[in-house]
């Protein structure tokens, strides 16, 4: 039998990427068929044991890097994510501890796209935009940013009445995005067990003014992405990017919480979505009797969820507090049993260009075949091998 290569691995670089990837001891060695003890020597420099490649690579692929990664000293830019986490409604941009090990992968992955743009940005002569950063909570009320939002977008409420399902409306909302707002919008995949969970993320955004990044959760429902994409706006609006999750509408629906970032992205993106007037005017022609029927024909009007159209009902006064927690229930009891789980099937390619972005796409294939970067780097920044970097160009549209 032959014996296994050994290669000279840092102990403290495999501690480190390890410890990067938010995987503990005992995930570790589980992967590589060992015990915790065998980890431990493999991470201390007190001691002259080593794994093999083999077995090197098989961590490497745990952790997400590059086994060669682990035979030299990690730079010191490569660290765990750090990110403002709007999670709970005490944190105001305090750095979260508990990131899944998926969430850790698509920070770092969001990061890599960020830097893309940013460093190809002025070979596109893409603009700056202008408005990331440009109000804060206290300098403007939702109401108006609201309606800035609607103005920099170009949708107008009958165009948005016009939208024939939820699916038009999601991604007629995501393509004005792109091309007015200039933002890039991803969404999570769920291929390969890289799923986020609701209840950890529904939506991130990443400020920049050359490159402002939008990521919503695609296990929520089309209705509830599109209520995270306002949301997550409204931070890169205000500049305080950060995670964003599901805790808000029911905590936040007490008037103790006024003033909390969350709560002005909760109240802009509702304004937007649901304009107070038209809002108020067509409750009043639905609301005769069956309160499920009128939340529920809001519902489709506006092309939100149920429970954003009883939240804006309560906030609005136009129902009590008590009145919308029977509604939440009611919704939820309703939906446990057919909770979504999409992100997945279909075309791989398709699948693959959808959640990544087809904006950010477009601009990584153009500038390979600009001859601004190789095939290798392509592949790098689409998160493909090299070889599938032709199967996805073909389906972006590009002849390849």
């Amino acid at each position: 039998m032959p014996r296994p290569i050994k290669l000279p691995f840092i102990p403290s670089s495999l501690r480190k990427l390890r410890e990067i990837a938010g995987c503990t001891e005992e995930e570790a060695a589980k992967r590589v068929r060992k015990d915790v003890e065998t980890i431990r020597k493999w991470e201390s420099d007190d001691h002259d044991v080593l794994p093999s490649y083999a077995q090197a690579n098989q961590l490497s692929k745990l952790y997400r890097y590059d086994v060669l990664m682990c035979m030299r000293e990690i730079p010191s830019h490569i660290r765990p994510p750090e990110m403002p986490d709007f999670r709970t409604l005490d944190s105001n941009g305090a750095v979260a501890s508990d990131f899944s090990r998926n969430l850790r992968w698509l920070l770092r992955t969001m990061e890599v796209r960020q830097e893309f743009i940013k460093e190809f940005g002025p070979y596109w002569e893409l603009r700056h935009q202008d408005w990331v950063g440009s109000e804060t909570i206290d300098s403007i009320d939702p109401g108006k940013l609201a309606d800035k939002m609607r103005v920099m977008l170009g949708i107008d409420i009958a165009t948005q009445r016009g939208f024939r399902s939820i699916s038009e409306a999601l991604r007629a909302w995501i393509t004005a995005l792109n091309e007015n707002a200039g933002v890039f919008v991803c969404q999570t995949s769920n291929q390969g067990g890289n799923g986020i969970e609701l209840e950890e993320m529904r939506g991130l955004s990443l400020a920049d003014s050359s490159a402002p990044f939008i990521v919503v959760n695609s296990r929520d429902a089309e209705a509830g992405r599109i209520f995270t994409l306002f949301h997550e706006l409204t931070h890169l609006w205000i500049g305080k990017p950060g995670i964003s999750g599901t805790a808000g509408l029911q905590a936040r629906s007490d008037q103790d919480n006024k003033g909390s970032v969350e709560t002005f992205c909760d109240e802009t993106a509702a304004n937007a979505l649901m304009p107070e007037a038209e809002f108020d005017a067509r409750w009043h022609e639905l609301h005769r009797g069956d309160l499920s029927a009128a939340v529920a024909a809001l519902a489709r009007e506006f092309r939100v969820s149920r429970e954003a159209v009883a939240v804006r009902a309560a906030k609005m006064s136009l129902i009590s507090w008590a009145r919308y927690a029977q509604l939440r229930e009611k919704f939820r009891r309703e939906r446990s049993s057919t909770n979504p789980r999409s992100g997945g099937g279909g075309n791989y390619y398709l699948t693959h260009i959808r959640n990544t972005g087809a904006r950010y796409v477009n601009l990584v294939l153009g500038t390979w075949f600009g001859g601004e970067i190789g095939i290798k780097e392509a592949a790098y920044f689409l998160d493909v091998r090299p070889l599938q970097t032709y199967r996805l160009a073909r389906a972006a549209g590009f002849r390849v």
